[in-house]
């Protein structure tokens, strides 16, 4: 049997051998770099984690701007500085500040000042660093007029300052910017409320509280048969207090009176109202016992009306600029962790 003659198939020069096998030690070389990227990578992963954790924690969420008015940012960060020092305050009083409502209040008074701050020169209000001085200087030196030497006056404004400073952990400068922000609230309030009329029109107004239906019944039969208001409070009255007031809620104004409450204003003298529902469910009854078509205002109700004309101001200027909020749930989350994390007192 003939043999088959063998093929040769001439390879060029230069060209490897795919059957040739890489040396062992090659192998263990790339086995020793794939090892080692994995290692450097896990070992970035285990170092970014918590890095990443402090940088979305306390780096970017201080910096988050959650109101801007025209081109000015306030953020996370400003808030809670405000918050924490009005938490050191409390603190040192031996109380503890309200976190379920003060963030949002503090919150819309920062929006309500930039305003103030950006439109309070049209009303051409202003606050000297003079005027800053004499604030600071009656805050901390109230007895300020028994000092006969300016010097040592200066020297206890001084110290007390710095004393305060330290206890609300605060700088001078941005206290001066606060004391100089609660001048131009405090001018524009004026200003803008400068025609309320001292001397209004007034009602004298009582309220009587009962907790059942039952009761109802009976306090309208003896009202019906004549029974006057002040025997009515001393029988049904619930309310403690309300009955050690005998009833009276105080002479009050037209203005103060707004929704259904503004009907009580044309109440007629001696009657009671359909009673209402209060926030704890119970029932109310009010009625007016006097009227005064001239009487001069409490402070209190003035500054309310006062409070109420720069409340209106505000409002038609954000209708009229560039004034966005995003003050959220996330937000506000984050803002309790951070002072609970800060206060010095027991968990609230």
């Amino acid at each position: 049997m003939a043999r088959r003659p063998r093929v040769q198939i001439n390879r060029p020069r230069g060209e490897s051998n795919p059957r040739r096998l890489t040396p062992r030690w090659q192998i263990d070389q790339q086995r020793q770099r794939i090892a080692i990227a994995v290692a450097a990578l896990s070992l970035l992963i285990i170092l970014g984690l918590p890095i990443w954790g402090y940088i979305t924690t306390f780096v970017l969420p201080p910096g988050k701007v959650i109101a801007r008015v025209n081109e000015e940012a306030i953020t996370q960060g400003d808030l809670l500085g405000k918050l924490q020092i009005l938490q050191r305050g409390s603190e040192i009083s031996g109380q503890r500040l309200d976190l379920g409502t003060t963030p949002f209040q503090v919150f819309e008074s920062m929006v309500q000042n930039q305003i103030i701050r950006q439109f309070g020169p049209e009303l051409q209000i202003g606050a000297t660093q003079l005027e800053v001085d004499e604030e600071i200087k009656s805050r901390h030196v109230p007895d300020w007029g028994d000092f006969e030497n300016e010097t040592l006056l200066q020297s206890e404004l001084t110290e007390r300052l710095r004393q305060y400073l330290n206890l609300i952990q605060m700088d001078d400068a941005d206290y001066r910017t606060q004391i100089e922000t609660d001048l131009l609230r405090k001018k524009t309030i004026d200003a803008l409320g400068k025609d309320i009329p001292p001397i209004q029109p007034q009602i004298n107004l009582y309220m009587l509280t009962v907790g059942s239906e039952e009761a109802i019944e009976l306090v309208q039969q003896a009202h019906a048969q004549g029974t006057t208001f002040s025997d009515l409070i001393n029988q049904y009255e619930i309310n403690e207090e309300v009955k050690s007031l005998g009833g009276q809620i105080g002479w009050v104004p037209e203005g103060l009176l707004s929704g259904p409450a503004a009907e009580l204003f044309g109440l007629e003298l001696g009657t009671i109202t359909d009673p209402g529902r209060d926030e704890d469910g119970n029932y109310v009854f009010y009625s007016v016992l006097a009227r005064a078509d001239a009487r001069e205002l409490d402070p209190g109700h003035l500054a309310q009306l006062k409070q109420d004309v720069l409340e209106k101001w505000i409002s038609d200027i954000r209708k009229e600029q560039t004034i966005e909020t995003t003050f959220g749930s996330e937000e506000y989350d984050w803002l309790v962790k951070q002072l609970r994390s800060s206060s010095r007192a027991m968990p609230q």
